[in-house]
């Protein structure tokens, strides 16, 4: 899929979570956890020149994984 234009979504079903996390999160003081997979890839904006990382998470209740950009370099499989 390199070099060519393609809609988050195909991006999206291309890749399966590789890298197993635990999630924390707090709700009115209560804390839950939440076993989740986790890909990234490396993607091109038209409307950004930046560089910008689009991880996508799954395992958090939905079909579709959570799909979140950032500017932040991601440089290994766990950070």
């Amino acid at each position: 899929m390199e070099g060519r234009w393609h809609k988050s979504t195909t991006l999206r079903d291309s890749r399966k979570g590789k890298v197993k996390m635990t999630l924390t999160f707090r709700n009115k003081g209560k804390r839950s956890k939440a076993d989740v997979y986790v890909s990234h890839l490396n993607v091109k904006v038209t409307a950004n020149r930046e560089p910008v990382w689009l991880v996508l998470v799954y395992g958090l209740g939905g079909q579709q994984p959570m799909m979140l950009a950032t500017n932040k370099p991601i440089k290994t499989k766990r950070t």
